[in-house]
This record gives C-alpha cells, sequence and structure tokens, in this order.
C-alpha cells in the first residue's frame, strides 16, 4: 500500500510538473507573440496610413505626408503594374521601401516566431491547427490591398540575395497558415462579385496573362465545375 501511494504520488508530482511547465512555455509564447502582434500592428497602420495619402484624391491634410513621386509611384503599383505583363515594376517599388519593406520583415518575423517558436509539439497536425489560432486572426487584420503587396514581395524568391534573406521561407509560411485564403487580388480595393455573370467569362477578364497556358488550365477546370 505504501508503495502504489508512493508510486501515485510520484505519478501526481510529474503530472503536476509537466502542467506547470506546459503552462509557463504557453505563457512566455503568448507574451511574446503579444509583443511582436503589437508591433506588428503599428507598422500596418503606418503602411496603410501610406497608400491612403497616395491615392486620395481631395485636398486632405494627408496628401502632405507625400510628394507627387510618391503618390504616382503608389498609384501606378495598384492601377497600372498590378494589372500589367510583368511584375517586375512591383517588385521594384516593395524592394527596399522605408516603410514597407520594414513592415514586411516584421511579418516575417512574426510568422516565424509562431512557427518555429510554438509552445505545443507534441503532433504536427494538431500544432498547426492550434497554430492558427494565431494566425488566422492576424490575417483577418490586414488590409486586402496590403496582402496583396505581401503576396507579390513574397515572389521574390530568385536572386541568391533573396535567398539568403530567407524570401523562399517566408513564402512557405504564407502558404503553410493559408494566408491568401480571403485574398482579392483582381482589384484589391473592390471584392470581386460575380453575381449572375458568367463564370468563365468573368475569369477571361480577370486572368490577365493570356499567353499562358494556364488560363487554358483554369478555364477547362471552370467550365467543368459549373
Amino acid at each position: 500500500i505504501a508503495r502504489k501511494s508512493m508510486e501515485a504520488s510520484d505519478l501526481s508530482a510529474k503530472n503536476t510538473l509537466q502542467e506547470t511547465q506546459n503552462f509557463n512555455r504557453r505563457s512566455s509564447f503568448e507574451n511574446r507573440y503579444a509583443l511582436l502582434l503589437a508591433q506588428h500592428d503599428n507598422y500596418h497602420r503606418q503602411v496603410c496610413d501610406y497608400i491612403d495619402a497616395g491615392r486620395a484624391k481631395d485636398s486632405s491634410k494627408e496628401i502632405s505626408i507625400l510628394n507627387n513621386k510618391e503618390k504616382k509611384a503608389i498609384i501606378d503599383f495598384f492601377e497600372v503594374n498590378l494589372l500589367g505583363s510583368s511584375l517586375n515594376p512591383c517588385m521594384s517599388f516593395l524592394t527596399g521601401h522605408e516603410i514597407i519593406s520594414r513592415y514586411m520583415r516584421t511579418l516575417y518575423h512574426l510568422l516565424k516566431f509562431v512557427h518555429s517558436e510554438f509552445y505545443y509539439k507534441k503532433d504536427e497536425f494538431e500544432s498547426l491547427r492550434l497554430m492558427k489560432n494565431y494566425t488566422s486572426p492576424l490575417r483577418s487584420t490586414i488590409r486586402n490591398e496590403v496582402l496583396c503587396m505581401i503576396a507579390i514581395n513574397a515572389l521574390n524568391i530568385n536572386s541568391e540575395n533573396a535567398k539568403k534573406s530567407g524570401y523562399p521561407h517566408y513564402q512557405k509560411l504564407l502558404h503553410t497558415f493559408d494566408f491568401f485564403e480571403h485574398a482579392v487580388f483582381h482589384s484589391p480595393f473592390e471584392p470581386n462579385i460575380f453575381g449572375d455573370e458568367n463564370p468563365t467569362n468573368k475569369i477571361r477578364s480577370i486572368v490577365i496573362n493570356t499567353q499562358s497556358k494556364y488560363i487554358d488550365k483554369l478555364l477547362n477546370n471552370v467550365e467543368k465545375v459549373f
């Protein structure tokens, strides 16, 4: 009886210790996550203010924070270059940008932290499900046009410098957390609403690069589905 009592007491102590360690690990993770999230929200607001100032049509004070060259660059990004045959101008605009690049780095470090420092590691599927309890609310706070910038920025994976800077891993994290699940890229400021329109015709107007074989496969699949 004494031996069983000691064994039960030892098991209880181990379980209590494990629960305490798990609690401390989760608390430490969430405290660090909260700090990174606050930093992200601050830089996200700066990017949004920058975009709004660039697209402002009236004489509001927002315009005064940007010169005409900066305003044109923002307008060109969304209204010209995003719909062009090449995304290189978009890439050039985003690369090294004082406000936007800082935001991108912050988002990358936040997602990287969640993925690599998560408090639960026993089961990969369950761990990913729990991670999304943190990344999904984060994604929902990001404006659609900023999501568009994030997607284009993450395409910069070909150069050696980009590889050393972590862009391939950044792109992988964005896909892992389904970051573009609800994003609208054709018209970032307005959602694409099909309504009563023919879906095939709508997609034909959305996909710009008609020389790619991808559009044929896409349209064939759509026709079969609808």
